[in-house]
């Protein structure tokens, strides 16, 4: 989508700069090649040179230089070497455009999942991972969030949950951390068989968490995306992932090398192309 319309730029831009360049080569060679400048002018109509000579009206072809005036180069060297310093600018942004968004480019990769117990009713989990690979960080900075939730089955009480974020393998949580999140939640929680949740069934779950999410912990920070696992006594909900790019800021910086090649340009444009023609001064050609 946009490779394809960029592509068709830098090839119509390599076309046209060559061409323009070359017709603005011609012209610049061709006046100069007949000595006309603004020190030395010629003709307005059939651009003889005038240097040194007295009267009003051209020896070569008879014109009142009052009335046809005078040229002092190409008129179409201005215009042209304008023209060259866009395709130049266009060129130079398309190229650092292309660059940019090729070596700048940010992917972050979400991966989400949900897990339900299946030996304690309405206890739930779910896993939100966001790894992020960008210009200066090929491998990508982990981030996680696992968010443990009880619903009590008591009328109006509310739904329980508890965070718990890590960035990276060292800081991922440990089991006695689990353990703790699900008794705080499940202190008056019962299990499928209506008996109290004990201490090694909040254990087991805790392990059992920590098996599910690890393996995608450790292959994350070798830089390989890896979905997490389903490990009892948890059972898997639902999962997703999901893949978006966009780009560093240091894209936006891609205005300034046409920007400052038109610009530098441009002045050298205007101080080496005059117009071309001018009107007869006061004084000249009496």
């Amino acid at each position: 989508m946009f490779a394809a319309p960029v592509a068709i730029v830098i090839v119509l831009l390599l076309v046209v700069g060559p061409v323009l360049a070359f017709f603005l080569a011609r012209e610049v060679a061709k006046y100069r090649r007949l000595g006309i400048s603004e020190e030395s002018p010629g003709c307005g109509r059939c651009c003889y040179r005038l240097r040194g000579w007295p009267g009003p009206t051209c020896p070569e072809c008879g014109a009142n230089l009052r009335e046809v005036g005078v040229v002092t180069g190409s008129r179409w060297a201005r215009s042209l070497g304008m023209y060259v310093l866009a395709s130049l600018a266009a060129l130079s942004f398309a190229l650092v455009l292309v660059v940019s968004r090729a070596f700048l480019a940010v992917q972050s990769t979400d991966i989400t999942q949900q897990w339900t117990s299946i030996e304690v009713p309405r206890l739930e989990a779910s896993l939100t991972w966001r790894q992020t690979t960008g210009p200066f960080n090929r491998i990508g900075v982990p981030e996680a969030e696992l968010t443990i939730a009880y619903s009590p089955i008591e009328p109006g009480a509310d739904r329980a949950t508890r965070p718990v974020t890590w960035a990276n393998r060292l800081d991922a949580p440990a089991e006695a951390e689990l353990a703790a999140v699900i008794a705080s939640l499940t202190a008056s929680a019962t299990d499928a068989a209506g008996a109290p949740i004990t201490d090694a069934a909040r254990s087991t779950h805790a392990a059992a968490m920590r098996s599910a999410f690890m393996p995608m912990t450790t292959a994350a920070a070798n830089g390989v995306p890896a979905e997490p696992t389903s490990v009892y006594p948890w059972g898997r909900s639902a999962s997703g992932l999901s893949v978006s790019t966009s780009t560093h800021w240091a894209v936006t910086l891609v205005w300034i090398p046409p920007v400052v090649i038109f610009a530098v340009g441009a002045v050298i444009v205007r101080r080496r192309c005059g117009p071309g023609r001018r009107p007869v001064r006061e004084g000249e050609w009496r």
